[in-house]
């Protein structure tokens, strides 16, 4: 029976190879290249309510600014579709150019807001499971 033996591949990066011949890069000599401008990225998530059944809100996270008026008109309008509506209809709204995602667990709704056509439903349905921790 012969055995075969197989070398071991070493493998290095771009930077340790420079190091061995003494070369630095742009950053460790301190020179750093040009970075263009770039448009910041926008959070798909808009906002985050924790509401009780009865429509109090528990907890309410916005990601842009909303001014206090809108807030509570904003709040009050998604709180009052989304319990109005039975088990049986699908868990998501569209409602002032959002898409609202909601989900109870227990005597809580868990509601989710993103831009219109940004995310996927059945994605967001899954950050709020992995919200509560059930699973």
């Amino acid at each position: 029976m012969s055995s075969v033996h197989i070398p071991e591949v070493v493998r290095t990066d771009e930077r340790s190879r420079r190091r061995r011949r003494g070369e630095r890069t742009a950053s460790e000599r301190g020179q750093f290249g040009r970075v263009e401008p770039t448009t910041a990225a926008t959070m798909p998530i808009k906002f985050i309510l924790m509401v009780n059944k009865q429509g109090q809100t528990r907890l309410a996270r916005y990601y842009d600014w909303v001014s206090i008026q809108e807030r509570v008109a904003l709040e009050a309008e998604i709180i009052r579709r989304c319990l109005s509506r039975t088990e049986a209809q699908c868990s998501f709204i569209e409602y002032r150019g959002y898409k609202v995602i909601y989900r109870r667990y227990a005597s809580l709704f868990f509601v989710v807001a993103v831009d219109n056509d940004e995310e996927n439903e059945l994605a967001i349905l899954e950050f709020i499971h992995s919200l509560v921790g059930k699973g």
